[in-house]
């Protein structure tokens, strides 16, 4: 049977709808967008503040700082293309174990190039441990504990350890899951790294049982649920994972799902059938409307063969990077309409657009960057001068 055409200015503001993008969609709390969105990207400092923003009422750096730290209903981990996120319980075990095998990949590749054998990798890691168990260290301290440690095999037998071989240790113990990440410092835009031991700094809530096909199953469920209608492509793309291993994940549920097509692709999509349902009443009731969207949003990040979705073909150099990240960007009406940036001299925002707009329109996006102003001159310290996104 021939899957249904689907207008896509109506799948636009329902996607924007479920990731709380849309006016009225706002949710209603830090925990709610990160188990939403499948994660959010934090792989810089600022932009879970600013993806968390364009998505509730209200949200200070402090409530995610406590999320992560305090509550510890929230967990920065590396993911999805081996990205940092913060991640809920109920998504941490199936984004670590579904991605688990590609991390762990750059590990090895490091040993390797190293001349570390698994002897000596293993003595390293222990003794991290045996330290760590007696309570979190600064990620700076971790390497001094092996100044006068030998490196017995190796290219150079009884020379010491480079910080670098200690940081990989470091790294691959942070991808398992067996130590984690805690930022000491509550200051925005700031760092004083410091690892623990999981299962001691946070609840049994954040497990890794499961395994790798059973986990992306699941990871790949809650993706399409968020961002249906997407393609293989996309999906691909998201998840950092082969089309045969998404192939054989989808076919897990491929009972539930509908195929269908927009009218300006020619690509078939993806979405749940009680999904398509909900969007097929949905009624946008907004003519127009401003979000003002993080480095690397979640919502650009979810597509990729069918990003022409939120930003015309012509932009894509001036929205992404050189390696393809999105920058800090304006969404009109679910398009991506220009980018926004700060300037580290004077503190002060200012945005480019990519064409002209309609003053009505106009005047909607300075109002937004009004409060985006107010709200970064709020957060900054008096005296910092670094740049909030390059």
């Amino acid at each position: 049977m021939k899957p249904p055409t689907i207008d896509l200015a109506l799948a636009r503001e329902y996607c924007c709808h479920k990731q709380h993008i849309l006016p009225g969609s706002q949710a209603s709390s830090v925990l709610e967008v990160a188990a939403s969105l499948v994660g959010i990207h934090a792989a810089r400092l600022i932009t879970p503040y600013f993806a968390l923003r364009s998505r509730l009422h209200e949200v200070r750096h402090e409530d995610i700082h406590y999320a992560l730290h305090g509550a510890k209903s929230l967990i920065k981990a590396r993911c999805m293309r081996g990205t940092l996120h913060l991640l809920p319980p109920h998504l941490f075990p199936h984004a670590h174990n579904a991605t688990l095998s590609k991390r762990l990949s750059v590990c090895n590749s490091m040993y390797k190039k190293h001349g570390i054998s698994d002897k000596v990798k293993k003595a390293i890691s222990d003794t991290i441990i045996r330290n760590l168990q007696k309570g979190p260290l600064p990620s700076t301290t971790i390497p001094k504990l092996f100044l006068n440690f030998p490196l017995v095999e190796g290219p150079k037998k009884q020379a010491n350890l480079t910080p670098a071989v200690v940081r990989n240790v470091v790294k691959e113990l942070w991808e398992r899951a067996i130590v984690c990440y805690i930022n000491t410092d509550e200051t925005f835009g700031a760092e004083q790294r410091s690892y623990g031991i999981t299962k001691d700094v946070y609840p049994a809530d954040f497990h890794t049982d499961g395994n790798e096909h059973s986990a992306l199953v699941e990871l790949l469920r809650a993706y399409i649920l968020t961002y249906g209608p997407v393609s293989i492509g996309d999906i691909v793309w998201w998840s950092g994972q082969d089309k045969t291993r998404i192939k054989r994940a989808l076919a897990e549920f491929k009972q539930d799902l509908q195929e269908i097509k927009f009218t300006e692709f020619d690509e078939s999509l993806l979405i749940f059938k009680d999904d398509l349902e909900k969007l097929m009443l949905f009624d946008p009731k907004y003519e127009d409307w401003v979000n003002i969207l993080a480095y690397e949003d979640p919502s650009l990040k979810g597509y990729f063969t069918t990003r022409a979705r939120y930003v015309n073909s012509d932009h894509y150099d001036l929205l992404f990077n050189d390696i393809g990240e999105a920058r800090p960007s304006i969404m009109l009406n679910g398009r991506i309409v220009g980018t926004w940036s700060f300037n580290k001299v004077s503190k002060l925002t200012s945005f480019q657009l990519f064409s002209t707009l309609p003053k009505r329109q106009l005047k909607i996006i300075e109002s937004e960057f009004k409060k985006i102003q107010a709200n970064v001159s709020q957060l900054l310290r008096p005296a910092e001068t670094y740049d909030l996104f390059e």
